[in-house]
């Protein structure tokens, strides 16, 4: 169920916007952190292709989430990586692991207290940000890097 609910979240948000379109705009108010399964802060780093190290552009991206988790002892954080189309589904599988991995330790390393906190998925390629249609090779590359991620997402437990 637990995966679904972000998928039911969405599907009452959108049926509450497009119902409420005759409403005058200031009167439209929807808490989008409690819509979303409680989510404080949704962060994504990105992987160059077939590699699982952190960019220093993303550590700079994880060094803030470290700071907002600080002193909160009620969010979890759970870290799901995924790849590109190419290759297998237990290369991928596998891959989309080690960069959720990647992340999980890089945050530990900065405050050892996040251990127990994070949960750490892979989708592998089954769960793509972009669509890759183009034949041409630049365009596609660029697609294709907008699926190697790790999506890390805060939730507070204490709202469950």
């Amino acid at each position: 169920m637990r995966k679904y609910k972000p998928i039911i979240y969405f599907l009452i948000l959108s049926f509450l916007m497009t119902s409420c379109t005759s409403l005058p705009k200031d009167k439209i108010q929807v808490n989008a952190d409690k819509i979303f399964f409680n989510a404080k802060n949704i962060e994504k780093v990105y992987f160059d292709y077939n590699k699982s190290e952190l960019r220093e552009t993303d550590k700079v991206i994880l060094s803030k989430v470290v700071q907002t988790l600080k002193g909160d002892p009620n969010t979890t954080i759970l870290i799901v990586g995924h790849t590109d189309i190419r290759g297998t589904e237990e290369y991928n599988m596998a891959l989309g692991e080690r960069r959720a991995n990647a992340v999980k330790k890089f945050l530990v390393n900065c405050d050892k207290s996040l251990d127990k906190k994070i949960t750490v998925q892979s989708k592998g390629k089954n769960e793509p940000d972009v669509l890759v249609y183009s034949e041409d090779n630049k365009e596609a590359e660029k697609a294709h890097s907008k699926n190697r991620r790790a999506v890390i997402m805060l939730e507070d437990s204490s709202a469950n």
